[in-house]
């Protein structure tokens, strides 16, 4: 694992509403449309284990009856089984209407947890207090071998940690498996 952790002064003395000052983003990059659902079940899953869901919902918050609400609305059915815990998958393969509905989600803080492809580090500006970038290595179908992600590719998802405006300060961890056969 790597850590980084980054500090900044906030650009405004209006950087975060005080009602939200305590709620921390979270937002997770993986490399497929299908590592968004398994990662994402499998932290609610550990979140349920541990009788920790309700550190992402509060039982009596409006964001869990807001949640459970457009869960109802969602297209996509992993999206509508995992918005009441307070957390959403993002990727090309959602339809546009439950994309923009995560982002809007996301942005208004209902949702805590995040899990995306990296796409949504290049066309949305969705800042996260926290980023955690789940391996550096794509397949390629066309070298048929695994290959590393570019550095931009890299950079732009680092970006959406800490940014100014919304955060005083990021979070980025970074997890690399055992290097892979070529």
């Amino acid at each position: 694992f790597f850590f980084l952790m980054i500090r900044r002064p906030p650009r405004s003395t209006q950087s975060r509403s005080s009602a939200a000052s305590d709620v921390y983003k979270r937002q997770v990059f993986v490399h497929s449309r299908r590592d968004t659902v398994k990662t994402a079940k499998a932290i609610r899953d550990m979140a349920f284990a541990k009788d920790e869901l309700t550190k992402l919902v509060k039982e009596d918050s409006s964001s869990k009856t807001i949640l459970q609400a457009e869960a109802e609305n969602a297209k996509n059915g992993d999206l509508k089984d995992l918005l009441p815990s307070g957390i959403a998958i993002h990727h090309a393969g959602l339809d546009k209407v439950d994309r923009t509905l995560v982002e809007d989600l996301f942005t208004d803080k209902h949702v805590q947890v995040l899990i995306s492809t990296a796409t949504l580090a290049w066309g949305v500006n969705l800042p996260a207090h926290t980023v955690v970038i789940k391996g550096t290595q794509i397949y390629s179908p066309e070298n048929g071998k695994w290959i590393e992600l570019s550095p931009q590719d890299i950079l732009q998802m680092m970006g959406r940690a800490g940014r100014p405006l919304y955060d005083t300060r990021g979070c980025l961890l970074y997890t690399s498996p055992s290097p892979r056969d070529s």
